[in-house]
């Protein structure tokens, strides 16, 4: 009789230890989070947004609604202005390459944030596309040259579809033009921070390798990678000629740190993590002081036709 009681005792015990918990965000101290890029090609935004959960329906973070930006160019004010309240704050200004800057954005009732870069020459290269097949187009890149401010070199492309026949897909003069998504290359100096390997159609590539979306070398590289060979799809065929036009981006050491955390980032989240459970957690490369996010400069050279 003892034992059934000691078991009954035990069973209400642990029913009773059934206990309702909701997860809140309350006392989660919200960061102002800073997306500001410096470059000759565009002129300069400052975005100012809260960290924390998305804000009512909307899938838009809550602004920072009042803050005051200040920008220096090599210790001379160049910026003074409120933030706008919805928080992207554009304006007319474009740095100038080899220049320092400094930006600092003050939030009442939080602090001031800041951060520093600098904005590299735009990179000169020389690059030719010395042969095309049906499916492929190739590439030699045979000089690089950029300042001691540029970390990393991104290459990414574009490409333009002519038709010279009519045919089931387009009519002469039809032009159709889509984001560069593949580069192959042999090259074992091009960073390996986006390559997946890829031995498909490796002999009309001329190369074993294939990057997803952009090229990267590393300032280290820049001399022994050359030259450099590599091919993406669309080629030269009976139908229809693809046309490249592809930029290179000098970046700074913040800029360069961010973009290549980013892209690691995005490929080890989401449906491109599912099935893995031992996926690599990247945090996304931060230089704002007091803050998150990212303020950093970079500069582009974009190609003729090729």
């Amino acid at each position: 009789m003892s034992r059934h009681i000691a078991l009954l005792a035990l069973m209400v015990v642990l029913f009773s230890c059934n206990v309702d918990y909701k997860m809140k965000h309350d006392g989660v101290e919200s960061r102002a989070v800073v997306n500001a890029l410096l470059s000759p090609q565009e002129d300069f935004t400052v975005k100012l947004f809260w960290s924390g959960v998305y804000s009512g329906d909307s899938t838009r973070f809550r602004p920072v609604a009042n803050a005051r930006i200040r920008l220096t160019e090599d210790g001379d004010k160049v910026l003074d202005l409120a933030a706008s309240p919805d928080g992207t704050t554009p304006t007319a200004f474009r740095p100038t390459a080899g220049r320092s800057y400094r930006l600092e954005v003050d939030i009442p009732g939080y602090g001031r944030l800041s951060a520093s870069t600098e904005v590299p020459a735009a990179p000169s290269v020389d690059i030719r596309s010395p042969k095309k097949n049906e499916r492929y187009s190739h590439f030699e890149l045979s000089r690089i040259e950029t300042d001691p401010n540029t970390t990393g070199l991104w290459i990414t492309g574009k490409s333009k579809v002519v038709w010279h026949h009519s045919d089931k897909y387009g009519f002469i003069g039809d032009t159709l033009s889509y984001k560069v998504d593949s580069y192959h290359t042999a090259s074992q100096f091009v960073d390996q921070v986006n390559a997946a390997g890829d031995v498909y159609d490796a002999q009309d590539k001329g190369a074993s390798v294939s990057f997803s979306d952009f090229l990267h070398i590393t300032q280290e590289n820049f001399a022994i990678v050359l030259p450099l060979r590599f091919s993406s799809y669309g080629g030269l065929n009976r139908y229809n000629e693809h046309k490249f036009t592809l930029t290179f981006t000098a970046a700074s050491k913040p800029y360069d740190l961010y973009k290549r955390s980013l892209y690691k980032q995005r490929n080890n989240s989401g449906s491109l993590a599912s099935g893995n459970p031992f996926i690599e957690q990247v945090t996304v490369y931060s230089n704002i002081d007091n803050g998150l996010g990212i303020f950093a400069g970079y500069n582009t050279y974009k190609t003729p036709e090729l």
